[in-house]
């Protein structure tokens, strides 16, 4: 357990490596227009794909992976070394690894459908960047409400609450904030649900799921220990 000067200087290490994978980043993508490298790489890809529906997503994926590897020690760093280093989550290299690969794969699907998106709309309406933004809110919003669902067994084994002061308390909370659940649990004559009570904009996490409290994983050391799950 992290005393409160190992949490500052933690949070201090994280707010750094953040700022620095910022300026790589901002400079990464800077470096490509100025340089011509993005005009080159879209000649190249028009050359080679005629198709822009195909284009687009090939682009999208050789800047994301040049960025992906060009941030990959700062990476390394923030979310395996210092965690680890504090004792706030105890996975293999090897698992973090394999975590990392799903989550990129996960976020280049979701890169490619919202860049398809923006490219479609502004092919076709002066309104484009209206539509667009409307589009990309409503699939913020529903990937609110899946994440949960689909993406969150990705990463965590998930086992049943079971019955206790932990379930009724949360359940309780989840009452009293009007938090939307999911995963129905009848107590006595009433149809309940389990919920995360720190799910974001009140999206549906089930608890039907949580494994009992565990000290937080990579990246999650702000999770609510009622929400802790095992990690695969």
């Amino acid at each position: 357990m992290l005393n409160q000067d190992d949490a500052r200087s933690y949070h201090r290490w994280q707010f750094r490596i953040g700022g620095l994978r910022f300026l790589i980043s901002s400079g990464y993508l800077c470096a490509l227009l100025v340089s011509g490298l993005a005009a080159r790489l879209r000649d190249l890809l028009a050359a080679w794909m005629p198709q822009w529906w195909l284009a687009v997503p090939a682009a999208v994926l050789v800047i994301g992976l040049g960025l992906q590897i060009l941030t990959l020690p700062l990476s390394l760093l923030g979310g395996f070394w210092l965690p680890r280093r504090n004792g706030l989550h105890h996975q293999t290299f090897a698992r973090w690894l394999m975590d990392r690969v799903k989550a990129g794969i996960i976020g280049g699907i979701l890169g490619v459908a919202a860049a398809l998106i923006v490219y479609a709309l502004l092919r076709s309406t002066p309104w484009w960047w209206l539509w667009a933004a409307a589009t990309l809110f409503l699939g913020q919003v529903l990937l609110a409400f899946v994440t949960p669902i689909w993406l969150v067994p990705i990463f965590y084994r998930l086992t049943p609450l079971t019955e206790g002061d932990m379930r009724s308390r949360l359940l309780r909370l989840a009452e009293r904030a009007r938090v939307p659940a999911i995963g129905d649990q009848r107590e006595g004559s009433v149809m309940r649900s389990l919920v995360c009570p720190r799910s974001a904009c009140g999206s549906p996490i089930s608890l039907a799921g949580a494994a009992p409290p565990m000290r937080p994983s990579s990246g999650s050391a702000g999770r609510d220990a009622s929400c802790s799950s095992t990690r695969w």
